[in-house]
């Protein structure tokens, strides 16, 4: 094939016309299986070798270079007709020019530091350069694509099954001691609802009726009224709730995963005998290369799809590149091409899975198992910025609070089937679950929209539910300040593992054991953004957060104090920080928080 991609061998019953074009298809298709091997390479280096966050889903390493080969196949077949009209001007230098330079314009697209004009020039330099080696040096030429293709395709192999190997063998070397195992376990359920806040629940008090299952399912077990999120974002806020460990404790960062450095709540019960099973639709922070899947027998992130595949190219994350693959008629494609948008978001899009979804994913692995007891992990995603609901759902009017109180209510209603399934199932009444979410989001509280970028109420006040039948009380409140920090002790205590104190944090059963307790302190906190507007905090630095006693202090990175009597003062956005009268309870909360934190001692205070 690829002989005959640089010169067609003689064959008389094949004009020589068609047998050019042929040969102009198939070395088109060759460079575009080198050119995806090159991008998904270089993709899985950065996750496997850096352990970064790289936003595409493992299948990439097959995906890419299909999608590549039918992209170049298709540009292929526009020049093996052109050949047919032209063949003294479209030849195989002519071709390699075009491949080359389309191929490596395609692998500079994700390098946002080069000028879109700048990496085009680049790409066409290379590609000319290639031509005249073709031109001049056809036998080394035709070698030379062979020999790489050979050897792309093999490094993308290999490199799949050492990515797969590293993740099923992902581990922080926990291995007990476990005592509790026994019949009868109870399968552990925790529903993680991505992005949703108190504040827009009905449960809590919101006007507008965006929880009734979650109302119902309150009567049966015990509510946390002020539970708070360690971190305004997924990946530190999920990595907390799985190893009890405060976010600067932590490797989990913008682009860095959650390292194998402390055992999560899946590796410690699976040592204790479960089945374990993830099942998210977070794509950019609970994916496999978000560390989250360490252990984890089963972890269903992104799907195997047609649209999947349409997305797992950098050409296809672009507008323009994505409009061109799916365009119908040639005036879409000239659209297309006139829009000129070559940007590629470093959070990749993907084929978004629905709460629907999400159920079907679970259930069919829960039929699977038979009486084996599991933990299971459920993140629903419908809440997240994209506000997403079936149209029976979009009842609360219209802009962006109204869209994502209608995904709220579609996760609930979707929560309540899923609960119905179990309970049919036989399996709900031995099934310890955990409901809550990550993180919250902002309508223009403080003058802000969204998430990750402060440490404010609305982005870390979190609902969390626990329900047990016979294990935790049905139908209570609790009024007491909690940090989902404590959410691992609290499950290994009322699955009755004990795991040898493996997660710090206390098990929140004292709040309804009887057992006096002090006010707490709780932490949360955010690293310093990038490329933030200077209107987001984290644009000044890191920012750091103390709840106690319904007041919420805030150091910002440039050394700016606030101070809220959030249950005093509810939705009041006066900063107290100034007033005497609360000069020894911020000197107090600082102090916590440099001896939690140490280096927050060294950022200089001031009132704002």
């Amino acid at each position: 094939m690829l002989q005959n991609a640089l010169t067609p061998t003689e064959n008389r019953f094949v004009p020589p016309r068609v047998r050019q074009a042929g040969a102009l298809v198939l070395m088109m298709i060759a460079l575009g299986v080198a050119t995806g091997c090159v991008e998904a390479l270089i993709l899985w280096t950065k996750q496997a070798a850096f352990g970064q966050v790289i936003f595409v889903s493992r299948h990439a390493l097959w995906m890419t270079p299909s999608l590549y080969a039918l992209i170049f196949g298709a540009l292929g077949v526009l020049l093996g007709a052109l050949a047919l009209v032209f063949p003294t001007w479209v030849t195989a230098p002519f071709a390699v020019f075009v491949g080359v330079s389309f191929g490596v314009g395609c692998l500079f697209l994700p390098v946002g530091a080069i000028h879109r004009i700048a990496a085009a020039i680049l790409s066409a330099g290379i590609g000319v350069q290639m031509a005249r080696y073709t031109r001049e040096r056809p036998a080394r030429a035709r070698r030379l694509l062979g020999g790489a293709l050979v050897t792309l395709v093999a490094l993308s192999a290999a490199a799949g099954a050492v990515g797969e190997v590293l993740r099923r063998t992902d581990s922080s070397g926990f291995a007990g001691p476990v005592s509790g195992m026994r019949t009868g376990m109870p399968n552990v359920l925790l529903v993680v609802w991505d992005t949703v806040r108190s504040a827009s629940l009905s449960l809590y008090g919101h006007a507008r009726p965006t929880s009734p299952v979650l109302e119902r399912l309150a009567r049966e077990s015990v509510v946390f009224d002020r539970a708070f999120s360690a971190s305004p974002w997924t990946l530190p806020g999920h990595s907390t709730l799985f190893t009890g460990r405060w976010p600067h404790e932590l490797s989990s960062s913008w682009y860095s995963r959650l390292d194998d450095a402390e055992p999560t709540m899946a590796e410690v019960f699976r040592t204790a005998g479960y089945t374990t099973g993830g099942f998210v639709a977070n794509h950019h922070y609970t994916s496999y290369d978000s560390g989250l899947g360490r252990g984890f027998d089963v972890y269903q992130d992104y799907r195997v799809s047609r649209e999947q595949f349409l997305l797992s190219s950098a050409f296809t994350q672009t507008r323009s590149g994505g409009r061109m693959v799916r365009a119908r008629s040639l005036s879409e494609l000239w659209s297309a091409l006139r829009e000129f948008n070559w940007y590629v978001d470093v959070k990749r899009g993907s084929d978004r899975k629905h709460s629907d979804d999400i159920n079907d994913e679970f259930l069919t692995w829960v039929d699977g198992l038979g009486s084996q007891p599991f933990f299971g992990f459920l993140n629903y995603f419908d809440a997240h910025a994209g506000y997403w609901s079936p149209p029976e759902f979009k009842r609360f009017g219209q802009g962006a609070e109204a869209a994502y109180e209608a995904a709220i209510a579609y996760q609930d209603d979707r929560l309540g089937t899923l609960l119905e399934e179990l309970e049919r199932r036989g399996v709900l009444e031995n099934t310890l679950v955990i409901f809550t979410s990550d993180h919250g989001e902002l309508f223009g509280e403080h003058g802000l929209n969204g998430h990750a970028h402060n440490l404010y109420l609305p982005v870390l006040h979190v609902p969390l539910l626990i329900r047990y039948p016979g294990g935790v009380p049905a139908g209570v409140r609790v009024g007491a300040e909690v940090s989902l920090r404590d959410v691992p002790a609290t499950v290994l205590d009322l699955a009755g593992i004990d795991a040898g104190g493996v997660f710090p944090g206390n098990s929140l059963t004292r709040y309804w054991s009887g057992t006096p307790q002090e006010a707490a302190s709780l932490l949360a906190e955010v690293q310093v953004g990038r490329n933030n507007p200077p209107t987001d905090p984290i644009s000044r630095g890191p920012v750091r957060s103390v709840l106690q006693d319904g007041w919420q202090y805030i150091l910002n990175g440039d050394g700016v104090e606030e101070l809220y009597d959030y249950a005093g003062r509810p939705g009041d956005e006066t900063n107290l920080v100034e007033l005497p009268e609360h000069q020894a309870r911020r000197s107090a909360m600082r102090a916590w928080l440099e001896h939690v934190v140490p280096e927050s001692a060294t950022t200089g205070a001031t009132s704002h």
